[in-house]
């Protein structure tokens, strides 16, 4: 007889393993994970225990289906798994052929598929998935199975050519089987596999299940969602897939899943989604269908989420779906299809329609979203390989939903700028997103500009304080990458005129933007810089002023400075507020007058200092006011003005270094990264990691480092320790005190 003890309870283990073969309770599984989890690397009694527990598993199939579910459930945690692995084959063998529940054996094929398929075990092929499939006939279980090899091989991007087409292959033999809920989740996978490049027969499989949604919601539920993954326990790690994750995950109801699903997949068949679905949906609009569905799958197809008041336009896919609408009246005899209808707010008759029809304007309220699939997104790509996502996050920077934005420009910042790195694919989605500013009702335009410019440039912060030199940077066709830059560069060029409408009509934000994008385009100064100088004289915001004065210093700097040295001249002695000031002194430093060098240099070390004087905290409603897009996040005046200090005397430097070092003292940590990369930018010598020995430092150099000993906060970010290794500095404070205190060579 084994005693354990857990929690002041004695456990017999012998007793406890006997009632885990036959009626077991809850308490008893909590026993047996306390027992294992407390005793597993106990001195005395572990080994015994481990002997116990793979005697266990050895005769599974001796214990009832309540306990073999509980064994497979721990299977997957780590330090089981290591214990069991080399018997789990055996283990399943012995599972596979007992006698058992349907119920029960459909839980034992998914637990079989879960080991061999995550991790646990070489990976079951395709032609192993076919084995199962033959000796399981049922539909659940077939379908469950489906499922798993359109996820592993189907659309699985990494699987070699011939795994891919055995699961194709075997999706076919299932899109013509008897059962029609099989056939049908054959077509889904199918579409997916295929890339959504499905014949026609496929897609229309998929349609006429969706409209019949009774026969098909729940168990499409239960195949993607109730039995897509199986219940794992986790003795010896704080990982758990149950509890309240686990019921969120199941919290959707069926027919909201099944209907959302079905329209993101019909989305994805490109232009068939309007040739092809939309059509058949219309056409399944019967007396005897299920209507509120299809209408709701075609509202949102066609019209996304934004409603059709919007729409001063309408396409030729919108205007036969609202013809439809109002042709079939009986929809409205209907309560439900009838409320449907008016809160889509869709004529009552054809008058009203023609009304609808006939306000259109030049400025339209959306773009003609049929447009995004005239470009073959299969056959280009982005970071993530083939581009078929392009076009549905395109759509959804319309949607009125703010979280749907978000989420479309979250992955449009990671696939098309990933990092900073650019693709065919960006190249082109560009038109699409000039299109998207020439509509009234989309959001974010400030955003759409801001995106613009990261294609055009990458990250244009690196540029703020460096010349850009257009033929090297960015027009070079030398190589592939280098022509990408070069075509998004053009493409982005092709908007100018759009950008500059919003300089009469658009908000702050706008404007800012606009102006900002505008600044990188020198080669075409031509267009920009009248329509600049014209409407700084027209605009009433200093903000906004002081942003036009700065992009057409950008815009005319590599032009001999007598050109407009003037009109700089006259904007910096007339200016009346801090921004325009600084901005007209700024344009004017950078011009490099000989005549105006010192004077202008005198007033940014003045406005330097005053930046610090200045009172720290600010609203942020008063920190979105002042800042300007070519200053920091955090609005740090100072990197942005020491920026674009060079060469200068011992005394400038050392006015310079002041202001900088009682700045990094009052900011944040994170605040304070910028100023510290102007500070030693302007001090020390980049030596690329190489240690830099004490007596190689100046006096001031050394005074710097001391300086920056005492502030405590600025050695709690690592990207400070990585600028220090840059210069071959000590990379902790502790190392810096020392090197300090003691010199010589640090190590």
């Amino acid at each position: 007889m084994t005693i354990y003890t857990v929690e002041n309870i004695r456990v017999d283990w012998e007793d406890l393993l006997e009632r885990l073969k036959h009626h077991p309770s809850t308490q008893d599984f909590e026993h047996f994970k306390q027992v294992v989890s407390a005793y597993w690397d106990d001195k005395n009694k572990g080994e015994v225990l481990k002997a116990s527990f793979v005697q266990t598993y050895e005769q599974i199939t001796s214990y009832c289906e309540a306990t073999q579910e509980f064994l497979l459930s721990i299977m997957f945690d780590f330090t089981i798994t290591n214990l069991i692995v080399d018997i789990l084959p055996q283990v399943f063998d012995q599972l596979l052929a007992q006698e058992c529940s349907m119920e029960h054996e459909f839980l034992i094929v998914r637990y079989f598929i879960a080991y061999r398929c995550e991790g646990i075990s070489k990976r079951l092929s395709v032609e192993g998935f076919r084995e199962l499939m033959e000796r399981y006939p049922s539909e659940q279980m077939q379908a469950h199975i489906l499922t798993h090899v359109g996820d592993l091989y189907g659309y699985n991007i990494y699987v070699t050519p011939e795994n891919r087409q055995a699961a194709i292959d075997l999706c076919y033999e299932y899109v013509q089987h008897p059962n029609k809920r099989l056939a049908y989740i054959a077509s889904i996978e199918l579409m997916r596999s295929l890339n959504f490049e499905t014949a026609d027969d496929i897609i229309c499989k998929v349609v006429n299940a969706f409209v019949e949604p009774s026969p098909y919601m729940n168990f499409y539920r239960d195949t993607y969602l109730v039995y897509r993954r199986v219940r794992k326990e986790f003795l010896f790690s704080d990982i758990t897939e149950r509890g309240s994750t686990r019921s969120e995950k199941h919290a959707t109801p069926a027919d909201i899943l099944f209907l959302t699903n079905h329209v993101s997949l019909f989305r994805q068949t490109g232009k068939k989604q309007f040739t092809l679905v939309v059509p058949l949906l219309l056409s399944h609009l019967q007396p005897q269908n299920h209507n509120s569905f299809i209408i709701q799958a075609i509202m949102l197809m066609v019209f996304g989420d934004n409603t059709i008041q919007n729409y001063r336009s309408f396409n030729k896919v919108q205007q036969q779906v609202l013809e439809t609408l109002v042709e079939k009246q009986w929809l409205r005899e209907d309560k439900i299809t009838g409320e449907l209808l008016e809160a889509h707010a869709i004529p009552q008759n054809f008058i009203d329609l023609q009304v609808l029809l006939n306000r259109q304007s030049d400025r339209k309220a959306l773009p003609d979203f049929d447009k995004l699939y005239e470009v073959d997104w299969k056959n280009t790509t982005h970071a993530y390989g083939e581009a078929t996502d392009v076009p549905l996050q395109i759509m959804k920077l319309c949607s009125e939903d703010n979280e749907t934005r978000e989420e479309a420009w979250w992955q449009l910042w990671g696939n098309l700028f990933h990092q900073g790195s650019r693709y065919p694919a960006s190249v082109l989605a560009v038109p699409y997103f000039i299109d998207l500013l020439k509509y009234e009702q989309v959001a974010d335009k400030e955003k759409i500009m801001q995106y613009l410019l990261g294609l055009t440039l990458g990250y244009p912060e690196y540029y703020i304080h460096t010349s850009l030199n257009y033929e090297r940077d960015i027009l070079n066709f030398e190589n592939e990458d280098e022509a990408v830059m070069a075509e998004l560069y053009h493409g982005v060029a092709e908007g100018i005129p759009v950008y500059l409408g919003f300089l009469e009509g658009g908000t702050m934000e706008e404007k800012q933007a606009a102006i900002f994008l505008l600044a990188w385009f020198y080669p075409f100064q031509k267009k920009i810089v009248p329509a600049l100088k014209y409407f700084i004289e027209e605009e009433e915001n200093e903000m906004v002023q002081a942003n036009i004065l700065l992009a057409l210093s950008y815009l005319t700097s590599p032009t001999p400075a007598n050109n407009h040295a003037d009109f700089f001249r006259q904007w910096y002695q007339q200016a009346q507020n801090q921004w325009t000031k600084l901005a007209a002194t700024i344009a004017l430093y950078r011009l490099d007058e000989p005549k105006y060098r010192q004077e202008v240099l005198n007033e940014l070390l003045q406005q330097l200092g005053r930046s610090v004087a200045e009172e720290q905290q600010q609203a942020e409603e008063t920190i979105v006011q002042t800042n300007l897009p070519w200053v920091d996040e955090f609005g740090n005046m100072e990197s942005f003005i020491s920026g674009f200090f060079d060469e200068l005397n011992e005394q400038q430097t050392s006015h310079v270094n002041q202001v900088l070092l009682e700045k990094i003292r009052t900011v944040s940590m994170f605040e304070s990264l910028a100023l510290n990369n102007i500070l030693f930018r302007l001090n020390f010598e980049y030596v690329g990691k190489r240690p830099v020995a004490f007596d190689q430092l100046t006096k001031k150099q050394v005074g710097i480092l001391q300086e920056l000993l005492s502030i405590e906060q600025i050695w709690k970010v690592g990207n400070f320790m990585s600028l220090l290794s840059d210069y071959g500095l000590p990379q902790g404070r502790k190392e810096m005190g020392t090197f300090l205190k003691v010199g010589g060579l640090w190590s």
